[in-house]
């Protein structure tokens, strides 16, 4: 190869990286046309990827509803700190244009970690194509007792629990209170 097939870079300093190598090419050094070509080819690639419009990048969390369904979910977090409430489970279903959202387990006191059985209701409304609103917190409901529930069934206007001890405790959700 004689001298005026390759590029002379005078008086600069360029950092080629590819893969993993990076390679710093002096002022003193001749690269070849057709690799410097290719160099110039990749850098351009890169640079436009950094570039890319998020339209381009597919759909997000938000694009992508899970239809939701009527029951008990079996979930063990909610929308509140692991210290505050224990989750056990999750029963929810659409009334009156909104999701009304149970969840069942123990609040707990957190400066000495008891456990009280409780549930906390949420709302969350439904707007049109199917997407939810906000949540809105509407309350907590306690028992005084220790330990937490867990969900049994449902029937009727009514949810099933049982405790640590295995006694059954019924929730009138039209009331939104303990019937034992």
């Amino acid at each position: 190869m004689n001298r005026k097939s390759k590029i002379i870079l005078p008086m600069t300093l360029v950092i080629l990286g590819t893969a993993g190598f990076t390679h710093i090419a002096s002022s003193a050094e001749l690269i070849d046309p057709a690799k410097a070509a290719i160099i110039s080819k990749e850098a351009s690639a890169r640079s436009q990827a950094w570039r890319a419009s998020k339209a381009q990048a597919g759909p997000t969390s938000r694009d992508i509803i899970t239809a939701r369904t009527a029951g008990y979910v079996p979930l063990r977090q909610g929308p509140f700190p692991l210290t505050e409430f224990q989750v056990t489970g999750l029963w929810q279903a659409e009334v009156d244009g909104s999701w009304l959202l149970v969840y069942i387990g123990a609040s707990r006191n957190p400066s000495d970690g008891t456990e009280t059985q409780s549930v906390r209701l949420y709302a969350e409304p439904v707007l049109a194509g199917g997407s939810n609103d906000r949540m809105r917190y509407l309350s907590q409901v306690s028992r005084n007792r220790p330990g937490a529930l867990r969900f049994q069934s449902q029937t009727a206007g009514t949810l099933l629990f049982t405790d640590g001890s295995g006694e059954s405790v019924r929730f009138d959700l039209s009331t939104r209170a303990f019937l034992n």
